[in-house]
């Protein structure tokens, strides 16, 4: 499979998704069902790490089937971070956050794995520290 799940963290708080090489829609939903098992295995806030950084760009209708991703997300979905240095997935990225605001504060970009770490630290810091 090109498209690999796990826990990123040793506290099960992110998962990584690792997109590597080319990629189907079969597979991403292979992927997702793995997703969703980690996710309902665990009873807090969950954030994605979804490294695009050696995957092929995406196929065909990615709008579409990202949207409906978004919305048909595991129960305690918080935060995503597209890891991704490609100008393609950048403007998907930016096309997606602008057309569906509510679900585009729910997306972040980072150029690398350690950023999107970064990222996604600072995200638990203020959800921990929030009233």
């Amino acid at each position: 499979m090109s498209i690999q799940v796990r826990w990123d963290d040793h506290d099960h708080h992110i998962i990584y998704m690792d997109f590597d090489g080319k990629w189907s829609w079969s597979e991403f939903q292979d992927a997702r069902r793995q997703v969703r098992v980690l996710a309902d295995a665990v009873d807090y806030p969950v954030y994605f790490i979804i490294d695009f950084s050696e995957g092929f760009p995406p196929p065909p209708d990615t709008l579409r089937v990202v949207y409906r991703s978004m919305i048909d997300h595991p129960r305690n979905a918080s935060t995503s971070v597209i890891v991704s240095q490609s100008a393609f997935v950048d403007t998907l990225y930016n096309i997606f956050v602008k057309a569906f605001p509510l679900l585009g504060d729910r997306l972040r970009l980072a150029r690398n794995v350690e950023e999107a770490r970064v990222i996604l630290a600072n995200l638990r810091l203020r959800a921990d520290h929030s009233p």
